[in-house]
């Protein structure tokens, strides 16, 4: 029996294409153990999980961009997480390690070079974040999600498992209803949802069914500010199943995260990408770039981010009678991989 000690947290972006992994191997080699290192962030979900046989929680931040005396804390707390995991590696046998990016993943990664347990790392955004671009020296693989920095033996295009899981959880949906569904990551964000109220308030908006998600932080706000006799809209602070609410709208209205740009790609669903200008390497707008590029999506920068440009991008979708079949063609020429298969096949190549 082989033992794969999964990590990558802090957030869900890293958690959901782990789990999507995990899934895939359990049903290629139901025997191999599987233990994940994470942040207590993702306890709850870990720990409830099928799937999963052990879960070590480990407390770690991530280091401040600029020199300050907490990233010397930091250090030493590092120091100790990495002498814990170490640990954990050796009472568990782990045959290999797989990293799916954030901070924890790094220090993990290290840890199993130091205790020679060959690594793997996963990169979910259109560039490699800090903690995947210190593993890379050390793993034995860097697995892509878009098809970028390939010009190395050590690097190889894999896609993003989330997708493939989306895809055969879902039967496309469509509907002439012009729905949309505007949302702004798990916490929302003040601007999108600023533009969100302008555009409901104007009369404009009525020929469209829309749903807003504001973030809990931001609902009592919003809900203040669109006070009044509307009936083509609702508000909601946040939705648990997103990709089952993606799936009933005709266009989405989004950040740029990695997991969330590939469960849109699985549903093959016209999407407008507002990508977050205040994330670490600003992956969002690379991610975005790169989607404009190919064709795969709508994007509008957060400083252009009007309610008359959010109008006229929105129009030209639902004029465009040929957008639709245009965008699919692209989602299939330029994203179709089979991740989970070939993420699992590396794993197996290394045990």
């Amino acid at each position: 029996m082989k033992t794969v000690a999964f990590t990558g947290g802090g957030t869900l972006g890293h958690l959901y294409p782990a789990l999507a992994v995990i899934e895939a191997l359990k049903i290629e080699k139901p025997s191999t153990r599987i233990i994940y290192i994470s942040t207590p962030k993702e306890v709850e979900i870990l720990s409830n999980h099928p799937d999963i046989d052990a879960v070590y929680q480990v407390e770690l931040q991530g280091f401040k961009r600029k020199p300050s005396f907490e990233n010397i804390q930091l250090i030493f707390k590092l120091i100790n997480t990495i002498k814990r995991v170490k640990k954990i590696l050796k009472k568990e046998k782990v045959d290999l390690v797989v990293g799916m990016g954030g901070y924890l993943s790094g220090a993990v990664v290290f840890a199993s070079h130091r205790v020679r347990v060959p690594s793997l790392i996963h990169e979910q955004n259109a560039c490699l974040g800090m903690a995947n671009r210190f593993s890379m020296r050390y793993a034995k693989r860097t697995m892509m999600s878009f098809p970028i920095l390939l010009n190395t033996k050590k690097v190889i295009f894999t896609g993003h498992p989330r997708k493939d899981e989306i895809e055969s959880k879902y039967h496309k949906k469509e509907s002439n209803d012009h729905k949309i569904l505007i949302t702004s990551g798990s916490g929302g964000a003040q601007v999108v949802n600023d533009v969100a109220i302008q555009f409901l308030k104007d009369n404009r908006s009525l020929k469209y069914n829309v749903t807003l998600v504001t973030g809990i932080k931001y609902y009592k706000e919003v809900l203040d500010n669109l006070e009044g006799d509307y009936d083509h809209f609702q508000v909601v602070p946040f939705i648990k199943d997103l990709p089952r609410a993606m799936n009933e709208v005709d266009l989405v209205i989004t950040r740029a995260g990695a997991t969330t740009i590939f469960e849109i790609l699985g549903l093959k669903k016209p999407a407008i990408y507002i990508p977050s200008p205040n994330v670490v390497g600003n992956h969002q707008e690379k991610n975005a770039s790169y989607l404009r590029d190919y064709q795969l999506g709508e994007v509008i920068l957060e400083k252009e981010l009007t309610k008359e440009i959010l109008f006229e991008t929105i129009e030209n979708i639902f004029n465009d009678v040929t957008y639709q079949e245009r965008i699919e063609k692209n989602m299939e020429k330029f994203i179709k991989t089979n991740a989970q298969a070939k993420i699992v096949e590396e794993i197996k190549k290394w045990w």
